[in-house]
């Protein structure tokens, strides 16, 4: 007869094959049930939390699954795909908090080594703005500027989110591989989510025309929508210059033509734009045939497309002194910097200049619901956080992309393309916001915060020439090695 104890290994995976079984079918069943009696958010917290929990323990050990897990899930923001209460509260909130509670743990188990992988001027900026944010924030409360505080509350939480995940972003991988891997999972995700853009109705102005596609959870602008698209088709131009084999060339270059499709549907200028300043730096710096046959070819299957065709050259022809657009933002340009003169030094807190300005005799028939900012990433950050803001999102940005362009410039470096395309992804970003302010959007605003941690990531890695950080390590636990032993770890 058999011991009983070599019974027990065989029946506790059973245990919880059937545990794990009767959760999803009593949450399925909640979800079901409140869905049916009209109470959709109770009903998406049932279903949706222990999912949640099961996922934060498999990854608890691991900051790299962490990651994995955020950047799966990240191109849903695109369309709006994900209740934006659980966006808030559980995903950005909860992600990042748990990476950040991961850290503080490693430094208190390493004895208090020093673990800051950013230089002093990575940090700079990030500390600066965020105490902006929060003192702009509460003095606007305190003088009476802030008719609705909730809205300015959600927008400077989600800009100190955006700081975190620079932060983030820029720490925790811990070799060139995970780079990759978290770039091309992103990739996946943003190619998956414009092959079902065709399938979301029109919203306000209607088809090509409109500005607003009826998301599952909320409305999906178009321009923010082409942020997104804009900037990561700029950044896999770069990554597809250091894949080695024809198949990844092939991928690659597919991801881009249907980044690209989406990018001419959404008809935005500014994105366009930006996207054009990108392919100028790849060719300052690469100064190759191959990057301008290849946007060549894929400019040409494009406008090979009628209904893309037809969509950017109306966007083209309408550009003109009488466009409305281009009238409107002149206007909200001017009333940020009158609201600039009289509070540059701390501004008027993080998005409440679409408040304000109607106290600055805005004509309120222009805006009546208060919804727009000022279409100008520069002069709202002057507008909302004074000089300083705008100093330190430059430096934000210019600053790291010289530092990654120091590396990136000497040919024949390895990993050069990513370090390319990273730069690129920034600088789309900051053209197209010459022409719209997506500080608004969360999906794109993190997104901004995601390519710039990623270019302080892949300096960092870049500078580091002793090998102690191996290519192939995917798994980064919550006891990592001595600080002290990995240079690339100590700054």
């Amino acid at each position: 007869m058999p011991n009983s104890a070599s019974l027990v290994p065989s029946s506790s995976p059973l245990r919880g094959f059937w545990l794990l079984l009767g959760t999803g079918l009593v949450c399925v069943a909640g979800f079901l049930v409140l869905a049916a009696m009209g109470d959709t958010l109770l009903a998406l917290a049932v279903l949706v939390v222990p999912f949640q929990v099961l996922v934060w323990a498999y990854c608890f050990r691991s900051n790299h699954r962490l990651l994995l897990f955020f950047c799966v899930l990240f191109p849903l923001t695109a369309l709006e795909l994900m209740p934006y209460l659980y966006l808030q509260l559980v995903f950005y909130a909860g992600n990042l908090g748990l990476l950040a509670f991961l850290f503080v743990s490693s430094r208190f188990m390493s004895e208090g080594a020093s673990q800051s992988h950013l230089l002093s001027g990575e940090r700079r900026p990030l500390q600066l703005l965020a105490v902006l944010i929060l003192v702009a924030g509460v003095l606007a409360v305190v003088r009476g500027r802030a008719p609705v505080p909730k809205v300015m509350f959600r927008y400077s939480v989600l800009a100190l989110e955006v700081l975190l995940v620079v932060w983030v972003f820029a720490v925790f991988p811990q070799s060139m591989r995970q780079v990759r891997t978290l770039i091309f999972v992103m990739a996946a995700g943003y190619v998956l989510v414009c092959l079902v853009l065709p399938a979301f109705a029109a919203g306000e102005g209607g088809g090509l025309g409109g500005k607003t596609l009826s998301g599952s959870f909320d409305a999906v602008n178009l321009n923010a929508f082409a942020a997104h698209v804009g900037v990561f088709s700029a950044l896999l131009a770069g990554v597809m210059l250091d894949a080695k084999s024809t198949r990844a060339r092939l991928l690659l270059g597919v991801a881009i033509i249907v980044l690209l499709a989406a990018l001419a549907y959404t008809r935005s200028r500014g994105a366009w734009v930006g996207l054009g300043a990108a392919f100028v730096y790849y060719l300052a710096r690469t100064r190759t045939l191959r990057l301008t046959l290849v946007a060549a070819v894929a400019i040409a299957a494009l406008l090979s497309v009628d209904v893309l065709r037809s969509s950017l050259l109306s966007r083209v022809e309408a550009t003109s002194a009488q466009d409305p657009s281009l009238m409107g933002r002149l206007l909200l340009w001017r009333w940020a910097l009158r609201v600039a003169q009289d509070n540059w030094l701390l501004g008027v807190g993080m998005e409440n200049f679409r408040f304000v300005k109607h106290l600055y005799e805005y004509p309120d028939f222009l805006d009546v619901h208060r919804v727009f900012n000022t279409h100008n990433l520069y002069l709202e950050f002057l507008a909302d956080l004074g000089f300083g803001g705008l100093f330190g999102l430059l430096w934000l940005q210019i600053g790291s992309v010289v530092r990654l362009d120091r590396l990136v410039r000497r040919e024949g470096r390895p990993n050069r393309g990513i370090g390319l395309g990273l730069n690129a992804g920034i600088i789309a970003f900051s053209v197209h916001g010459l022409m719209d302010s997506l500080t608004w959007q969360h999906g794109a605003f993190i997104l901004f915060g995601i390519v710039v941690g990623l270019a302080m990531c892949v300096r960092r890695l870049q500078e580091c020439q002793s090998g102690s950080v191996a290519e192939g390590v995917l798994h980064v636990d919550l006891v990592p090695p001595d600080p002290r032993s990995n240079p690339c770890a100590m700054r």
